[in-house]
């Protein structure tokens, strides 16, 4: 769901936990592990689910603040 503010009523305890589990496993890695093992085909699918959808916002923040930065001034 794409949303300009946050729809808080779509947050489930089950949709918190695995945004908290994201972020672990983003530390985990710089520090040179993988939370459910190098080989991304034995992932459970709902994980490869989460890091691919999440992964992909992360990337679209980070793009819209890149062309933000970069953006000519009046």
């Amino acid at each position: 769901m794409e949303s300009l503010a946050c729809p808080v009523s779509c947050i489930t305890p089950e949709s918190l936990t695995a945004v908290r589990q994201f972020s672990e496993a983003k530390r985990t890695q710089k520090l040179g592990g993988v939370l459910y093992g190098p080989d991304s085909s034995l992932w459970p699918a709902r994980w490869w689910d989460t890091v691919t959808l999440l992964q992909y916002e992360v990337d679209r923040e980070e793009a819209a603040a890149n062309r933000a930065i970069h953006a000519p001034r009046d």
